[in-house]
């Protein structure tokens, strides 16, 4: 069997320029100032999405009544201490010395306030609040994630060996189907990957329009290189991984490179927990995932990436059944 070396290029397809969705991504790239998303479609129930969905709305309603609270009471900081702390205060001692250590605390915590909660209950409005009031709740939602943060940051400063093996490893785990079925809204941020909200509802038209067939979103990665949108529809490529004599060829693949590498101790590792996972009648997919990041954090501990130790095992199983 001739080795794989596929890069994580090798598994994008370039978009026909004409294509609707290339012009999609192209508008809120720019705009969000990113060149790489996740989508997938969520199809749990309304009612647990709308739950879902309360959690951030009631934060940042107490946000803005933080806000207000603080805004009409600038003038009774004295009082309000008094009562929290119900001694020495200097509304219990009327002395301009005890005052000032006071005002300036008061005065730190409002600075604090008014520069950082606007800027969360700002992105909370223009985000999900916005889409929410455009789209309302579906049966199944179109979500976007961009990469963005201090994590995305970190990893950019990597070596490109490294930074290729942390984006990819993280790219799967946040396109993880067990992950994605489990969780519900914001709670499928991962890692590098958190919500955007404004390409949602020019998706929703192209599919109403019937420009684009919305299964096309279901996880999928799209990135820019060389000025060109790509797609890794991994939904659509998984068909192919799910039949069964794929799945026995790719272990084999699997052991026979683990003996060719010396991994004699990894593989009875693997082995055994593979074992234990199929002893449960029906893991949950909580069970799956946990298990999942054990197996990579045995490999990673053998300087094995599994993901796409994996993930090549099974191209090359498709090729060589073909």
């Amino acid at each position: 069997m001739a080795a794989t070396s596929k890069s994580l290029k090798d598994y994008f397809k370039p978009l026909d320029l004409h294509d609707p969705v290339y012009m999609l991504f192209s508008y809120h790239g720019v705009h969000s100032g990113t060149q790489a998303f996740i989508t997938h479609l969520d199809r749990a129930p309304v009612k647990e999405k709308i739950l879902t969905f309360m959690f951030p709305f009631a934060l940042n309603l107490s946000f803005v009544l933080i806000l207000l609270w603080r805004g009409f009471s600038s003038t009774s900081h004295f009082d309000v201490w008094s009562l929290w702390l119900q001694d020495n205060t200097p509304a219990k001692t009327g002395t301009r010395e005890l005052s000032l250590p006071w005002y300036f605390a008061t005065l730190l915590f409002d600075v604090a306030i008014f520069v950082s909660l606007p800027y969360h209950i700002s992105n909370f409005i223009k985000g999900e609040l916005w889409m929410r009031i455009q789209c309302g709740f579906k049966p199944v939602e179109i979500i976007f994630r961009k990469p963005t943060g201090i994590l995305r940051a970190q990893i950019d400063s990597l070596p490109e060996e490294e930074f290729q093996k942390a984006w990819f490893g993280c790219m799967m785990q946040a396109c993880d189907a067990d992950f994605l079925r489990s969780n519900v809204g914001y709670n499928t941020r991962f890692g590098f990957w958190v919500l955007d909200y404004a390409a949602s509802p020019d998706a929703y038209r192209l599919v109403q329009d019937g420009a684009v067939d919305i299964e096309r979103f279901d996880i999928a990665v799209w990135q820019k290189t060389d000025e060109q949108w790509t797609s890794w529809e991994i939904s659509r490529e998984a068909e192919k991984y799910s039949d069964p004599d794929i799945q026995r060829r790719t272990t084999q693949i699997v052991v026979d490179r683990l003996r060719a590498m010396g991994k004699e101790e990894l593989l009875k590792k693997w082995a055994e927990m593979v074992r234990n996972l199929q002893t449960k009648e029906e893991p949950t997919s909580e069970e799956k995932l946990k298990q999942q990041k054990a197996m990579e954090k045995v490999f990673a501990d053998e300087g094995v990436n599994f993901v796409e130790f994996w993930q090549m095992a099974m191209d090359e199983a498709v090729t060589d059944g073909k």
